[in-house]
C-alpha cells in the first residue's frame, strides 16, 4: 500500500521500484500477510488503513488488520486479538463509517455482517444474512 499527500506537487519524482518514500509503504512481500483473495481497503478518520483478506479457517493468518499510517505497519490483526479461529473470518468485503468510527464486515464463514468498533478494536454486534459470496458492502 502506497500513500502520499498531493499537496501541490505537479511531479512525482520517485521511481516505482524506490525504497525510501515519503509516504507510507506496506510491503507484504516482508510480512507475506496477504496469502488471499477477497481483499478490501478502507481508510479511517485516523488516517489507518483497515485491510481484510479471506481466510476460511480463521487459524493460520488474520482476516483484518490496521496499518498505521506513520510506520507502515500492522498494529493490529484480528487473529491475535480476537483469538483462534478468527470470529471475523470469512470477510468478503468492509465498508467504513466515519460518523460513527465503525466497520461494517461481510462474511461467509459465519454468515454475518459484523459491526467493529475501529477505535476500540472489538465487535460490537452481528446479525445473520445468509451464507452467500458478497463482496459489496455499504
Amino acid at each position: 500500500i502506497l500513500f502520499y499527500e498531493i499537496g501541490t506537487d505537479t511531479v512525482f519524482t520517485e521511481d516505482a521500484g524506490s525504497t525510501t518514500r515519503s509516504g507510507l509503504v506496506f510491503d507484504n512481500r516482508t510480512a507475506n500477510w496477504n496469502i488471499n483473495f477477497f481483499n478490501s481497503l478502507a481508510i479511517d478518520k485516523r488516517g489507518g488503513f483497515w485491510y481484510s483478506q479471506y481466510r476460511s479457517a480463521g487459524t493460520d493468518k488474520a482476516s483484518l488488520v490496521h496499518i498505521d499510517p506513520t510506520t507502515g505497519q500492522i498494529d493490529w490483526d484480528s487473529l491475535a486479538s480476537l483469538g483462534s479461529p478468527d470470529p471475523l473470518r470469512g470477510t468478503q468485503g468492509i465498508a467504513y463509517d466515519p460518523i460513527n468510527d465503525v466497520l461494517a464486515l461481510a462474511t461467509n464463514t459465519t454468515g454475518n455482517i459484523v459491526i467493529f468498533d475501529a477505535l476500540n478494536r472489538v465487535v460490537l454486534t452481528q446479525f445473520p444474512f445468509g451464507n452467500t459470496t458478497n463482496t459489496d458492502i455499504a
